[in-house]
């Protein structure tokens, strides 16, 4: 009887350990890709001349939003830039609490934007949080202990493979993946960054000069 419990330990041990990986990669990937298009600034571009003449009583609590955080580039991309760190960091196993607890804070303050300006992803945001929370919660007790300066030791969480050759292959095939993700996310960026190519003329935009014959 104990050999058959000692067993279905250690698989529900296997499958969280699996799960834990789906959760890493799935806030990971959200976060870069929300922050690569905040650290090239195309997600809440600079507020146009037709948006800056509209009055202020015609713009939606989102369009404030948009336009706010438009004008200030410098805050967009320091907010973009939090949010790919965290998401990098969540990409290998050592560094993911860190990653899990900067998310967290980066989740907590997107949702608080969305219900303050009524932005169409309150749903999202808040299973960002939620998520951050449960890739928190195995290490909350040993986090407490460290706040109250009590000694703790380390994670005791298994390998994703078992062996030392099989976790250097699993540790690769997440840095892989880790960079790959980020790569393509800032390569996407910087493409529909540069692609309004469009020359701004008072309320008018052409796509080319006109070419006489």
């Amino acid at each position: 009887m104990r050999t058959i419990d000692d067993r279905a330990g250690r698989h529900d041990e296997r499958v969280w350990v699996w799960f834990r990986l789906l959760l890493r990669f799935a806030l990971g990937a959200t976060m870069v890709g929300y922050g690569a298009f905040k650290v090239i600034p195309v997600q809440m571009p600079e507020p146009s001349l037709l948006r800056l003449l509209t009055p202020f009583g015609d713009l939606s609590p989102m369009g404030v939003l948009w336009a706010a955080m438009g004008a200030a580039r410098p805050y967009q991309m320091f907010a973009g830039a939090v949010e790919m760190l965290g998401g990098a960091l969540l990409f290998l196993p050592r560094t993911t609490l860190l990653g899990a607890i900067i998310g967290l804070g980066s989740a907590i303050q997107v949702l608080a934007l969305n219900l303050s300006y009524d932005v169409p992803v309150k749903l999202f945001s808040f299973h960002m949080v939620l998520v951050s929370l449960l890739l928190i919660a195995p290490d909350a007790p040993r986090l407490i202990r460290v706040l109250f300066g009590q000694p703790t030791g380390p994670s005791t969480k298994p390998p994703l493979a078992p062996g030392p050759r099989g976790w250097r292959v699993a540790l690769t095939a997440q840095l892989a993946s880790g960079v790959f993700i980020i790569g393509m996310n800032l390569y996407s960026a910087q493409q529909a960054f540069y692609s309004d190519a469009t020359i701004g003329f008072g309320l008018w935009a052409l796509d080319s000069w006109p070419v006489h014959a």
